[in-house]
């Protein structure tokens, strides 16, 4: 009865057949072998109930036997399994005590024969399987149903009285080995069960380190092409922003030098201006990170002499700002060539003495402020042409904004950029 619950649980618990036809089985030979210990209750109804229990608790036991060892042996023979487990149904219910029309203890004899005959195409099946498979759960099972028969043709004998009385009934013991047959299976089907999930667990471990082994491989392989594509980008960037900004410059110099129509002075200055331009550019490739006041150090040294030769007084007023990590060498590039612009428009047209430099944060975003003592501008007529379009298009190129501010007290221009920017 323990063995038979213990493997009706793990049946359930692992929704494994063979589980549970061993635990139905085990607890069917339970049914059986109780009339050799347990005295039915002393009326007429007692004793018709133990014995339609006797006869058909064998019958449930072959039933049982069947469908696992057909299942042991690799057999699936679904029709013949549920056609023999029907029949021990219906031969239950056709047996009922008072209802059933086999419900006589005198047919006994009769329905353990035709269980018997049944059987006998069970023992010749399995006991074919054993000798083809030489399998050792295989031999033991068809030895303990050929155990099992031969014990039963005695009882049989003895119940119709062709054996001696003073034999004794031997089924009992046929339950010895049908059930270590059955717990011998049930343990193979296991250790086979655990084995094979080892070797699939090896497997599919296998299987993930190649896999991780070729994603790797893809990774490596995009990080150089993308490291290619970014060269690629950054290469075509610098030498379109060469060829609008300082190659124009140079090529439009060249002309009017050719036609004579540029005094040496000015020569000077333009060259000058295009050296500034090639270091600016030069300057934005620095590795200043996501550091804005680094970026705006490296333009002061570019610029301070040249402010300083136009008796321009510079003030430095930078405050810590947040970081901007999106502040790659193409936007450090229009950063620096907005505060150019800027001070360059300060040198020529401002006609001031001072221009102060400050950082400060308003939000979520960095501030650059640019202001003047000169004599201003109006913006709605600047506006025209096309400086205050070029900053305004840096500027959101940045995904940031500028204004202008400019009266008779000067000018002031204030930058903002944004600290989180939307992917581009």
């Amino acid at each position: 009865m323990a063995t038979g619950l213990f493997a009706l649980l793990a049946g359930w618990r692992q929704r494994e057949p063979m589980y549970l036809l061993f635990g139905a089985a085990a607890l069917a030979w339970v049914l059986r072998l109780l009339h050799y210990t347990w005295q039915p209750v002393p009326s007429a109804a007692g004793v018709a109930w133990a014995d339609w229990l006797t006869v058909n608790s064998l019958v449930w036991v072959v039933a049982l036997t069947f469908a696992f060892s057909a299942r042991l042996v690799g057999l699936r023979p679904w029709r013949i399994e549920r056609a023999v487990l029907l029949a021990a149904v219906l031969l239950a219910l056709a047996s009922l005590p008072g209802i059933g029309p086999l419900a006589d203890y005198a047919l006994a004899p009769w329905i353990y024969a035709v269980t018997g005959a049944a059987s006998v195409g069970l023992l010749l099946v399995v006991g074919a399987r054993a000798r083809k498979q030489r399998d050792v759960a295989t031999v033991f099972m068809a030895v303990a149903l050929w155990t099992m028969f031969a014990f039963g043709i005695h009882d049989l004998l003895l119940m119709i009285n062709w054996l001696p009385a003073t034999s004794m009934f031997v089924m009992p013991f046929a339950a010895l080995p049908s059930m270590a047959s059955f717990a011998y299976a049930a343990a193979v089907r296991h250790a086979r069960s655990v084995a094979e999930a080892r070797r699939l667990n090896v497997e599919l471990a296998d299987r993930v380190q190649a896999a991780e082994t070729r994603l790797r491989a893809a990774f490596d392989e995009l990080a150089v092409i993308e490291s290619k594509r970014v060269l690629a980008e950054e290469r075509a960037r610098l030498m379109r922003d060469m060829h609008d900004g300082l190659g124009g410059a140079l090529m439009t110099s060249l002309a009017m030098v050719e036609r004579g129509q540029m005094a040496p002075a000015q020569v000077a200055a333009t060259l000058r201006e295009c050296i500034e331009d090639l270091q600016l550019t030069i300057d934005s490739l620095e590795p200043a990170g996501d550091d804005l006041l680094a970026l705006l150090g490296a333009l002061r040294y570019r610029l301070g002499h040249r402010l300083e030769a136009a008796g321009l007084t510079i003030e430095w007023a930078v405050q810590p700002v947040p970081a901007l990590p999106w502040l790659d060498p193409a936007a450090a590039l229009h950063v620096l060539r907005i505060v150019q612009e800027v001070l360059t428009n300060t040198i020529k047209h401002a006609g001031a003495t001072r221009v102060r430099v400050e950082t400060a944060t308003d939000g979520d975003a960095a501030v650059v402020r640019i202001a003047d003592d000169g004599r201003g501008f109006d913006p709605a007529q600047a506006h025209a042409g096309r400086g205050l379009g070029n900053l305004r298009r840096r500027a959101a190129e940045l995904g940031g904004s500028i204004d202008f501010a400019s009266g008779a007290g000067g000018t002031t221009v204030t930058l903002l950029l944004p600290v989180a920017r939307a992917p581009r």
